[in-house]
């Protein structure tokens, strides 16, 4: 399923966050903690550039306004802190695909499943998929119990291998709609 509709201005908001579309303005704090710890059980490696960034921040801008891609920065709504990052992103079928990474300091809040319940609830409303792919690297526990805790259930899996990294298997986890 794709998405659709200018997406470079939404906002989502949650009990304690706040998740809008990727802005120039996040870069600095995206790069700092989007780093190769967090990188780990990702499908991407970080930017090793603010050059690099940049280059990213445009693609991504200019699929947001396109409609094909949404790139979303997460903040705690009462100090607006950087959390991480979430993302809704084209699948196969009548799915979409969310995915998301909270900073090692943020992690173990709960601030992983409100992110995927809030971009789910709002993506179910707006497009209207029968369900969310969620692909997790099998070795990341906590990731697979957030999914299961969402209703999520493995429907397959597949090998993901990205520059620098080993083979990792990946759990595709189906999440309902709401």
């Amino acid at each position: 399923m794709k998405l659709s509709g200018d997406l470079s201005r939404v906002v989502i908001a949650s009990e304690r966050l706040t998740l809008r579309s990727w802005d120039p303005d996040d870069a600095a704090e995206s790069f700092a903690e989007g780093n190769a710890e967090i990188a780990r059980f990702m499908s991407w490696n970080p930017p090793t550039s603010g050059q690099e960034l940049e280059a990213a921040t445009e693609t991504w801008l200019r699929d947001m306004r396109a409609g094909e891609d949404l790139q979303l920065t997460i903040r705690l709504s009462e100090t607006g802190e950087f959390i991480g990052r979430s993302g809704l992103h084209a699948a196969e079928g009548t799915l979409l695909e969310t995915g998301i990474w909270i900073k090692p300091s943020a992690q173990r809040s709960g601030y992983g499943s409100e992110t995927v319940a809030a971009v789910i609830k709002w993506g179910s409303e707006r497009f209207r998929p029968s369900g969310f792919l969620y692909p997790v690297v099998d070795e990341n526990t906590p990731s697979c119990r957030l999914a299961e805790k969402l209703g999520g259930e493995v429907i397959g899996t597949r090998q993901r291998q990205k520059p620098g990294d080993v083979m990792r298997r990946m759990l595709l986890y189906r999440i309902p709609s709401v």
